[in-house]
């Protein structure tokens, strides 16, 4: 192997371009296509590595290679935190509407963080790949110089390609959450802070019930953990208990297999202990407190707001 201008050229008996080569000639254009896999590892002196399955890690990775390639059009689809499905029927399962628009404020705001570092990382990498094939024009540089430069130069073009995937999957969570959040405008919409304190009684009180009755069908009773839970809301937990075994005996006997009738029946008793026998409100007397929130500690400019267009719908 001889030098010529800086670079390494081929051998007398070896037709294939030197890794110097094969990375300068990647690294020419702007959209790279990066070396595969099998070939970074000839280059490196792996390929004739004993591996796994009998075969030489030249072998097993030409494998591989292959099964990136059969599976790449997965990236597009799969790219993505949950579907839809899961967004409404698993993330947005909560014991209140409103605890379900909270839940799109979590998640939004999750992927609003992601979509910030990445906007700029993509600045950053543009800025970088332009500095890094301005440097290779530098006459002065080493063989070796250029070929670290040229390294960068491919890994970088991977890395905004995989960047590029992620804020594509994220930009789709956003946009099916910000759908999830104008359907449920339809039966959450002009609260505000102080609102969202008046329904926690309701909306934990939903949640024990619904607990308590998952107790009932699994073991006939309340346990202790939910019936704790049902005493911090202010229930009776014993006239809970037989509510929630009638009810159970009732579900048995529909002819319904949906589970409509357990969410009427659960949204239905939170609203009366909570309204009609003031659960939450005399535990809350009892201990010496007031069960109305202060309403100087909220924030009182109402948020999901409906259109004209909206409203009459």
């Amino acid at each position: 192997m001889t030098e010529d201008n800086n670079e390494l050229s081929l051998t007398e008996d070896n037709n294939e371009l030197s890794i110097i080569d094969e990375v300068t000639n990647l690294s020419k254009t702007e959209n790279i296509p990066s070396m595969s896999f099998p070939e970074v590892l000839e280059k490196a002196e792996l390929a004739d590595v004993h591996s796994f399955g009998d075969k030489t890690f030249g072998e097993n990775s030409a494998l591989v290679e292959q099964a990136f390639k059969n599976t790449n059009d997965l990236a597009a689809l799969f790219n993505r935190g949950h579907n839809q499905w899961i967004w409404k029927h698993i993330n947005m399962s909560n014991f209140s509407d409103y605890y379900n628009v909270r839940q799109v404020h979590n998640e939004i705001s999750h992927k609003k963080s992601i979509l910030n570092d990445l906007k700029w990382k993509f600045l950053q990498q543009k800025v970088s790949l332009q500095k890094m094939y301005e440097d290779l024009e530098d006459e002065s540089l080493s063989k070796w110089q250029k070929f670290d430069l040229n390294i960068k130069i491919a890994r970088h073009h991977e890395i905004a390609e995989e960047n590029r995937l992620m804020v594509e999957g994220a930009m789709k969570d956003v946009l099916a959450l910000n759908e999830i959040y104008e359907e449920l405008k339809v039966k959450v919409n002009g609260f505000d802070e102080h609102d969202f304190e008046q329904q926690e009684p309701i909306g934990h009180l939903k949640r024990s019930l619904t607990q308590s009755l998952r107790d009932i069908r699994m073991g006939g009773r309340i346990t202790k953990g939910e019936q704790e839970y049902l005493e911090q809301c202010g229930a009776n937990v014993s006239k809970i208990q037989k509510l929630l075994i009638e009810f159970c005996d009732q579900e048995q006997e529909s002819e319904s297999w949906d589970n409509v009738l357990q969410l009427e029946f659960i949204d239905k008793l939170a609203h009366e202990l909570v309204e009609v026998h003031k659960v939450s409100e005399k535990r809350a007397n009892w201990h010496g407190f007031s069960d109305t929130p202060i309403e100087d500690l909220s924030i009182r400019n109402k948020i999901a707001l409906l259109t004209s267009e909206e409203k009459d719908l």
